[in-house]
């Protein structure tokens, strides 16, 4: 059978009050010698202070008057046993009942009857054989025995002592309780809160606490966070994964699926199918189609791996702008389109130029092939904060739905697949156009406007030479 394992509240709790247990044993013991030596000398002052009048009397007076006075102090203090010894030793007074009786230097203890009603033989074998000398006058010395019985001892300080050690005990287990709830309820929490996050459920945000538990829960709900959100951005991937190779084999089954069909019409001789000729030229095409989609696709891989190798360098803005639109000028002049590049001479910025001017061309030529006949391409830059300059490239007569507009970046998202597929449009253009700035560093939006469509780009590193 598997033995239940004791809490952490329990373990702090037992740990802490037996440390506070240990503390106050410790502190008892340190003490107790003091206790002593203070009950001791409480004693003895109340001998002296009771036998100092006695010693005052005496003080000056004859024999007959020191034993005449001696025995009616004795009458009235019957507790306290005495003597008087003269100098040479002898005797000259004792109380009626002896406790202990003098031989030479020593006081020995002597069995007596019991001839003072006020003290049992019990209590005689309870006390403490001690005395107190007090020397008199004419050479005399008063030998007072410190004898005190359970009867005599105050015990109040005693009762004190134990009642202010149970007192601290009871508080000692308290304390011990609130520390041991204090310390471990955090951490309890904490276990539960981890036991959830590790079946990915949502758990709250934890209060605030200024202490190294309240860093480390916070540290682990953060933890938690970049967790949740990192899964969602892999889930994300493997979506976009499975969406690019569902669309990628859609489209190269496409032009694959078509040139079997032109070159089995060819091999069976059907029809117009026996102008070999003019149907090889159709395979070639579709082939053509298919070696472009796929070296756009392997571009779009390069470029996520983030392993493309970048030249930064510093370039004319308006020159790479007029390059750009000098490829595609014969397309502009068949649509009629006007164009106007409002740039400033001496805009310069410094970046990969073969990236910027690969991701401008392919946004310049979506514009182009989106343009309605006769309307207008606007290209002009806006001065942002920190050398930051935003090149905006708008088409005039045009509108994007919100729902598209979303999606334009997606692999393969067309808006018209049938038109676009006429016009050899593999849907990778824009695609390729995020990667690449996002490659470089370049933020960029594609927006509607009152106008028509907008594309902008923020260039940073620019400045006007």
């Amino acid at each position: 059978m598997k033995r239940k394992k004791i809490g952490i509240f329990w373990k702090v709790f037992l740990y802490t009050l037996s440390f506070l247990i240990a503390v106050i044993g410790l502190t008892a013991l340190l003490f107790a010698q003091q206790f002593e030596n203070i009950f001791e000398e409480g004693r003895n002052q109340f001998v002296t202070n009771n036998v100092r009048p006695l010693v005052e009397q005496l003080n000056g007076k004859s024999e007959t008057e020191i034993k005449a006075l001696a025995k009616v102090f004795h009458e009235q203090n019957i507790y306290l046993q005495f003597y008087i010894m003269k100098s040479d030793g002898e005797l000259l007074y004792e109380t009626p009942v002896l406790w202990f009786k003098y031989e030479g230097n020593d006081v020995q203890k002597q069995d007596v009857p019991n001839l003072n009603p006020g003290i049992n033989n019990d209590e005689i074998m309870k006390i403490m054989p001690e005395y107190i000398t007090f020397p008199l006058s004419n050479g005399m010395t008063l030998y007072v025995i410190n004898l005190l019985t359970e009867n005599d001892i105050d015990f109040s300080l005693a009762g004190k002592i134990v009642i202010a050690l149970l007192v601290m005990l009871l508080i000692s287990i308290f304390v011990s309780f609130v520390f041991a709830r204090y310390i471990t309820k955090p951490i309890v929490t904490l276990t539960e809160v981890t036991e959830k996050m590790s079946r990915m459920e949502n758990v709250p945000i934890p209060k605030e606490r200024n202490d190294e538990i309240g860093l480390l829960t916070n540290d682990v709900y953060k933890m938690y966070s970049s967790l949740k959100i990192e899964i969602e951005r892999v889930k994300e991937i493997e979506e976009n994964q499975r969406y690019f190779f569902s669309a990628a084999s859609h489209e190269l089954k496409t032009p694959v699926a078509s040139a079997m069909v032109l070159l089995q019409g060819m091999l069976d001789n059907i029809g117009d199918y026996k102008d070999h000729s003019k149907y090889l030229r159709k395979c070639i095409d579709k082939m053509n189609t298919q070696s472009r989609i796929i070296s756009e696709m392997l571009e779009i891989v390069r470029l996520a791996d983030g392993k493309t190798p970048l030249q930064y360098e510093s370039f004319n803005v308006r020159s790479i702008v007029e390059s750009v639109l000098g490829s595609h000028q014969l397309l502009i002049d068949a649509k009629e389109l006007s164009v106007t590049v409002d740039l400033p001479d001496s805009l310069v910025c410094h970046t990969d130029r073969n990236m910027l001017s690969r991701s401008l061309s392919n946004v310049i030529m979506n514009a182009v092939q989106n343009t309605p006949e006769k309307e207008k391409i606007q290209i002009w830059s806006e001065d942002r904060e920190n050398h930051v300059v935003r090149l905006c490239v708008l088409n005039t007569g045009v509108h994007i739905s919100v729902e598209i507009l979303s999606k334009l970046f997606e692999p393969f998202f067309r808006v018209d697949k049938a038109r676009s597929r006429s016009q050899s449009r593999s849907g990778l253009g824009l695609t390729i156009v995020g990667k690449t700035l996002e490659l470089i560093q370049v933020a960029y939006s594609l927006e509607n406007t009152p106008e028509g469509v907008l594309f902008w780009m923020e260039l940073p590193n620019c400045n006007e030479r």
